[in-house]
């Protein structure tokens, strides 16, 4: 599982790198006019771009919380747990 999380975070970033690589060196081309490929590819690109960027932000903030969280509860859990009479051997004898 952590080996496909890193791959898909890997294929995400070269996705973005290529993604801005692409708009970068093409911004300033010789447009051809209303039916130019390239503008059409940017266009495309930068709506790619927002929607993912849309996607991940919200998750990377869920993932940050529930691991921020599950690191403060943990301890606190595993305590209530172990400290019960019967884990502690005490005998309820009146």
């Amino acid at each position: 599982m952590r080996t496909a999380g890193i791959a898909i975070a890997v294929l995400y970033l070269m996705f973005i790198i290529g993604s801005v690589t692409f708009i970068a060196c093409e911004m300033h081309h010789e447009c051809e006019g209303e039916s130019c490929p390239i503008c059409e590819e940017l266009q495309t690109l930068e709506g790619m771009l927002l929607r993912s960027t849309a996607v991940i932000l919200p998750a990377v903030i869920a993932i940050t919380t529930y691991r921020l969280t599950n690191d403060i509860f943990n301890g606190y859990i595993c305590t209530v747990i172990y400290d019960s009479p019967i884990n502690l051997k005490v005998k309820l004898l009146n």
